[in-house]
C-alpha cells in the first residue's frame, strides 16, 4: 500500500505567514499491542522546548484531503513501520500553549486521538522524522521525558486505558 502524495498546507503557507501562528488539525494513533504495550516513537526533528529526540506517540498534521483517521493510519505508518486499524475516538487534544520551533515557527494542533490495534507491517523509524521504534507499557510512558503538553497528553492516554475516561487536562 502506498499513500499519495500529500498537499502539505504547512509547507505552502509558511512563504506567505512566516513564522506566525499556525492552527492545524492532526491526528495520532495510540497502538496498543496484544501485550497492552503502547507504541512510541522518537522523534529526529522536534527540539521543542530544548527537549531533543523525544520519545512520542506517532502523529502528525493532516494533508489537505485527508480525514482524521486516515491522518493517523498516515502517520503511523510513515513513523514507524507499523500498519494499524482504527478502534475509536478517545478524545481531542489541543494544548493552550502555542508550539514554537527551533527555527520560530509556531503552530497550534487541534489533535483527533486515536484507539488503534496493529494489523501488519514491521517495526523500523523512517530515520527522516523518527531515529527508533518501541513498544512501552503504559505507566512506563508516563516516566519518559517529554516536553509538558505531551507529558498532559501521555497521561490523558493512561487514564484512558485505566478507567475509560480521556482527560487532557
Amino acid at each position: 500500500f502506498t499513500y499519495p502524495d500529500p498537499v502539505n498546507v504547512i509547507e505552502d503557507l509558511r512563504p506567505i505567514i512566516g513564522n506566525a501562528m499556525y492552527i492545524g488539525s492532526g491526528a495520532m494513533g495510540v497502538v496498543v499491542n496484544h501485550a497492552g504495550q503502547i507504541l512510541m516513537v522518537k522523534r529526529n526533528d522536534d527540539g521543542i522546548g530544548g527537549l531533543e529526540r523525544q520519545w512520542v506517540i506517532p502523529g502528525g498534521y493532516t494533508h489537505m484531503g485527508e480525514n482524521p483517521a486516515y491522518t493517523a493510519v498516515r502517520e503511523v505508518y510513515e513513523e514507524s513501520g507499523i500498519e494499524i486499524g482504527i478502534e475509536r475516538i478517545l478524545g481531542i487534544f489541543s494544548p493552550p500553549e502555542a508550539w514554537i520551533y527551533p527555527n520560530g515557527d509556531q503552530t497550534q494542533a487541534v489533535v483527533t486521538v486515536f484507539l488503534a490495534h496493529p494489523t501488519g507491517g514491521a517495526a523500523r523509524p523512517d530515520q527522516v522524522e523518527t531515529s527508533q521504534v518501541m513498544w512501552k507499557d503504559a505507566q512506563a510512558i508516563l516516566e519518559l521525558k517529554t516536553h509538558p503538553m505531551l507529558q498532559r497528553l501521555n497521561r490523558a492516554v493512561v487514564s484512558y486505558l485505566e478507567t475509560g475516561t480521556f482527560l487532557s487536562g
